[in-house]
C-alpha cells in the first residue's frame, strides 16, 4: 500500500507540472526563463503520470487471473483509490477551492525572490565525465 501511495504522490506531481506548463503558456511566459528547468518537459510529465497510472490500475491485476481472486488481495491492491479520491474531494469540498484556469494562475509571486537568489548561486563546474553527464542530467 505504501508503494502505491507514494505513485499517488509522484502523479500528484506530475498533473501539478503539466498543469503549471499550461499556465506558462497560457501567460505567454518562455521556459528559458525559469531558473530550473528540464530538458524533454512536458513530455516527460505526461509519460511519468501515464506510466504511474499504469502501475496504480494494474497493481493488483493477478487477483483477476481465473482461480486467483482473494479479497485480501484485491483490497489491498485497490484500497488506495478510494482513499486517494476521497481525500481529495473532502480536501476541495471542506476548503472550498477551486480549480483555477491556466491563464489566472498565479506563476509570478515569488519568482523575483528565487532569480534573485540564483544570481548568488555557483555553478559547479564538473570535474571529470562522470560529474559531467550527471550534471547535464540533474
Amino acid at each position: 500500500m505504501v508503494t502505491i501511495s507514494s505513485l499517488f504522490t509522484w502523479a500528484s506531481v506530475c498533473l501539478a507540472y503539466i498543469h503549471f506548463n499550461k499556465a506558462l503558456k497560457a501567460q505567454n511566459v518562455d521556459r528559458t526563463s525559469l531558473v530550473f528547468k528540464t530538458p524533454g518537459q512536458p513530455y516527460l510529465a505526461i509519460g511519468a503520470l501515464g506510466f504511474f497510472c499504469i502501475v496504480i490500475i494494474f497493481n493488483g491485476f493477478s487477483v483477476f487471473i481465473h482461480g486467483q481472486w482473494d479479497v485480501g488481495a484485491f483490497i489491498a491492491a485497490y484500497i488506495n483509490i478510494p482513499i486517494f479520491g476521497t481525500l481529495f474531494i473532502v480536501w476541495k469540498l471542506v476548503k472550498k477551492t477551486k480549480f483555477v484556469a491556466a491563464q489566472n494562475a498565479d506563476i509570478t509571486t515569488g519568482k523575483e525572490e528565487i532569480d534573485a537568489e540564483d544570481e548568488l548561486w555557483e555553478e559547479p563546474k564538473p570535474r571529470n565525465i562522470f560529474e559531467k553527464i550527471w550534471f547535464w542530467i540533474a
